[in-house]
């Protein structure tokens, strides 16, 4: 249980450190005429996930 706690936090901020780069590795994995889209998309869904993680969070 601790250990899981302790690898909850390492990741999260390693993700949270490296999340723009991330997310620019992912984004050029698509085809460049498609590549606006997926940034918008891509985007929205990283606003939705992380306001319901940090719901989760506060509650």
């Amino acid at each position: 249980m601790l250990a899981n706690g302790l690898i909850l936090v390492v990741l999260t901020m390693v993700f949270r450190g490296d999340l723009l780069r991330i997310r620019a590795t992912l984004y050029r994995l698509v085809p460049h005429f498609r590549r606006p889209r997926a940034i918008l998309l891509g985007d929205a869904i990283f606003a939705k996930v992380g306001g319901y993680v940090l719901g989760n969070l506060v509650i």
